[in-house]
């Protein structure tokens, strides 16, 4: 009977602890105004999912309903034409929108999305290219370069094996659009302030 009071007694200033030490919820904190930077809604979206940005400071945004948009910096939207379906419910639709390390030369993006299927949605990873003139932006040479098979026709580690590739190779997208921002931010720095490189 000593050993469970014991054991109870522990447990509770265990938990009394771990409040006193718990995280500070951000939402109740008042707004700073001290920012160093300032930030402007310029346009709105219905559920919006990733942002990519092209060097000539254009956004793409991928909205998981579907549409993938080319907005300016002053918030004028062009929906992109030629995107693939998106078989869109809970964590499904269109996802990721990734620019290409070599865009300057090739204009490709990348996208990842679910696609539609007899099963519901399978994951998907598209190359095409972005011909962006004037108030019009369409993809062309949409080519899938990677898809989860459908769940049925494979066993579930192939399925497991295929969603840890697919990641993978988002994953490798990211890391190749860090190393070129990085670049870019190295070059600014380098033009404009060249002591603050070490």
């Amino acid at each position: 009977m000593k050993m469970k009071l014991a054991t109870a007694t522990l447990l509770l200033l265990t938990l009394a602890t771990a409040a006193l030490w718990a995280q500070v919820n951000a939402g109740d904190q008042k707004n700073d105004t001290n920012l160093p930077f300032n930030m402007t809604t310029v346009a709105t979206f219905t559920i919006p999912w990733r942002i990519a940005f092209l060097p000539d400071g254009r956004m793409l945004v991928t909205e998981k309903v579907g549409p993938v948009w080319l907005v300016t910096q002053q918030g004028q939207k062009t929906m992109v034409g030629g995107t693939p379906a998106v078989y869109w419910q809970g964590q499904s639709g269109m996802l990721g929108v990734y620019v290409s390390p070599t865009y300057a030369t090739d204009q490709n993006i990348y996208l990842t999305y679910s696609e539609p299927g007899e099963y519901g949605g399978g994951l998907a990873l598209a190359r095409a290219r972005l011909n962006a003139t004037g108030n019009t932006a369409r993809l062309a040479n949409l080519q899938v370069i990677w898809q989860t098979y459908e769940l049925g026709s494979t066993t579930l580690l192939d399925y497991i094996a295929e969603e840890r590739r697919f990641l993978e190779v988002e994953v490798a997208l990211v890391d190749a659009e860090l190393e070129t921002y990085n670049a870019k931010v190295d070059v600014l720095r380098s033009t404009n302030a060249p002591e603050l490189i070490k």
